[in-house]
């Protein structure tokens, strides 16, 4: 067994818990959201070494100044904003992006299926955001790292 992969499965785990209970629910528990991070930490540290875990935690601290103010404006609630920064930091910074982007476009797609089946305004259409964070995560994790 490879000792530097079971953070992934941490990572895994923790996504499909969030989205299960973000979907029953509507809330991420913090045990989670914190688990995942600590995990991603010991993941960049195991597999980058000091370089790693400071690029994982600036990509942390990135997520929570920008979530910051994504929170204050009501648009997303603190457990997505910390399941954002739990997931950036097995990214760091050289793959926030296309993590970002991945994540927008599944919920972006997600928000515009829940708004047609409900007819409501796209706008203002509420979604469960761990999922389109899970999705987006396993994509990167299939397809944009190494």
């Amino acid at each position: 067994m490879n000792y530097a992969a079971w953070p992934i499965h941490i990572l895994i785990g923790g996504l499909l818990v969030s989205a299960g209970t973000d979907l029953m629910y509507q809330r991420i528990p913090n045990v989670i959201t914190f688990t995942v991070w600590a995990a991603g930490t010991f993941y960049q540290y195991l597999n980058y070494g000091y370089r790693g875990l400071l690029d994982g935690e600036l990509a942390v601290l990135l997520i929570f100044l920008a979530g910051i103010v994504i929170y204050l404006l009501g648009l997303f609630g603190a457990g997505d904003i910390k399941l954002l920064m739990a997931v950036s930091v097995y990214f760091g910074l050289g793959h926030l992006i296309s993590l970002l982007f991945s994540i927008f476009l599944f919920g972006s797609v997600f928000g515009a299926i829940r708004s047609f089946r409900n007819q409501s305004n796209f706008l203002r259409t509420q979604i469960e955001f761990a999922v389109p964070v899970m999705a987006g995560t396993l994509l990167n994790l299939l397809f944009f790292t190494k």
